[in-house]
């Protein structure tokens, strides 16, 4: 479907926060796009590499949790962050990205089905074209930019044409 695909499958994120000290080194998995229909993105997982399983997994998207903050206070809260995401400015840019990345993800997948399986909508939302347009003009161009801040900011957050593919999606459908 999309041709977007991340420099790097996971990029180190921070350190769960634990009240002995640092905790599990966490990493971010970027996007991919799974059984041709849909982007999973959005996983911390702590110990990648050595382990065949990680011993911890959660998704961003359910980071609004009991304590009722935000996702940028949680993660401040949760995780000596990476630095990065020291800045205000980058954790907040991430925090919204994120936010709609999941959005946006849900929408596609809900566009393509047609409805969320809970009762027969008899596919009176499915669309299609705006299914894929999504999958691959604006969730790549998102994701671009999360990487972003991951990576040697030398580089531009969007370019040119991801932008313009933006602002007149049909020229790319």
């Amino acid at each position: 479907m999309s041709e977007y695909k991340s420099k790097e499958n996971n990029y180190f994120f921070g350190h769960k926060v634990r009240r002995t000290g640092d905790g599990d080194r966490v990493y971010i998995t970027m996007p991919r796009w799974e059984c041709g229909w849909y982007w999973s993105f959005g996983n911390l997982v702590s110990n990648i590499g050595n382990s065949p399983q990680p011993n911890e997994t959660s998704n961003l998207a359910n980071y609004r949790d009991a304590r009722k903050l935000c996702m940028y206070d949680t993660l401040k809260a949760d995780y000596a962050l990476c630095e990065p995401l020291r800045n205000d400015d980058n954790l907040w840019k991430f925090c919204e990205l994120t936010y709609s990345c999941i959005t946006l993800k849900n929408a596609a997948e809900l566009y393509s089905r047609g409805s969320n399986h809970a009762y027969s909508l008899s596919g009176r939302i499915r669309n299609e074209a705006e299914s894929v347009r999504l999958n691959n003009v604006v969730l790549p161009a998102l994701f671009t930019e999360i990487e972003s801040i991951f990576i040697k900011k030398d580089q531009p957050f969007l370019d040119h044409e991801a932008v313009n593919k933006l602002v007149n999606p049909r020229n790319y459908i």
